[in-house]
């Protein structure tokens, strides 16, 4: 069973007057975060983790604080009493927390993302007053998103969003600090003036019995990713009608049964593929695939490129 972890257990290992590495490491895993103050009040976190026991207890001693959460890779899972959200690669959670605890999990075992913190009472609220056309206030956002104490508003896989924080990743040291402050204004900008009825998701909200069928199914297709296992033997297994598997697992998975058994094979075979020099035949045979073309098309469905230049690009 895996202890809470507070932020005050991530051990800071480099300190500057803009940027604080924080690092947690046992035998499980990791958790490293990069915090860069952009503006008073105001922090960019990039986060990654990668840990074999996948679940954190988190407490915030902060009050009045908003939170924008982008996941670039993995999955997310946040548990506040008995609500449950999943935060999935290209969705932007945003929250507001109030003190309160919560409850985090990584079913993919790895996650990369970026965190935008925002202390309500420290922000100035107006941001870029120097920009006359740059209308971002935080209290605006608040409000816009009824973001009330403790409350979760998602965004999903709005590649608007996605194509504004991928450019967070490939930003040039010398004008790190500076691009952090314009991409952040431009993060802002864009939720302020985004059109809700155009983007707007519902809020994944489901009763403890789905929850449970959903998260023991995950589990169950974690261990035995390398057998072929039909909707009904997986109903079978946990007494549930194929419906109700299939509709709970959607629920807190955003995804289908059969999707996200394929999503994290593919998962799998791309960090074969960057670690070890496996023929691409021989890895499409692991995953139950009889030919590497038909393990290809699904590998390029989910990784966005065939496996081939996969590898050659992470090499």
């Amino acid at each position: 069973m895996n202890s809470p972890i507070s932020m005050e257990q991530l051990e800071i290992t480099n300190r500057s007057d803009f940027c604080t590495d924080r690092r947690y490491e046992d035998d499980l895993g990791s958790l490293v975060r990069a915090e860069h103050t952009v503006f008073p009040g105001i922090i960019l976190c990039y986060q990654e983790y990668c840990r074999s026991g996948s679940t954190l207890k988190l407490q915030s001693p902060e009050q009045n604080i908003l939170v924008i959460e982008h996941c670039l890779e993995g999955q997310m899972e946040f548990q506040m009493g008995d609500a449950h959200y999943d935060l999935a690669a290209g969705d932007v959670l945003l929250r507001r927390t109030n003190g309160a605890q919560w409850q985090i999990h990584f079913p993919a075992k790895i996650y990369r993302g970026i965190h935008i913190h925002i202390d309500m009472d420290m922000t100035p609220n107006c941001l870029a007053c120097i920009l006359s056309d740059v209308d971002v206030e935080p209290d605006r956002l608040v409000r816009k998103f009824g973001l009330h104490e403790n409350t979760f508003h998602f965004l999903r896989k709005n590649e608007h969003l996605s194509h504004i924080f991928r450019e967070f990743y490939s930003i040039p040291e010398a004008v790190r600090q500076g691009y952090l402050k314009v991409k952040t204004l431009e993060v802002l900008l864009f939720l302020t003036g985004m059109e809700l009825a155009k983007y707007n998701s519902p809020k994944r909200k489901l009763s403890k019995h789905q929850l449970q069928v959903a998260k023991a199914a995950h589990a169950f297709l974690d261990q035995h990713m390398n057998e072929h296992i039909t909707i009904a033997e997986l109903a079978r297994q946990f007494q549930v009608s194929q419906t109700q598997l299939k509709d709970s697992f959607r629920l807190v998975y955003g995804t289908s049964v059969q999707g996200f058994i394929c999503g994290q094979k593919m998962k799998a075979a791309a960090r074969i593929l960057k670690q070890t020099d496996r023929k691409i035949a021989d890895i499409a045979a692991e995953f139950g695939y009889a030919n590497a073309s038909k393990f290809s098309t699904a590998f390029q469905r989910v990784m966005g490129k065939p496996p081939a230049q996969y590898r050659l690009e992470n090499e």
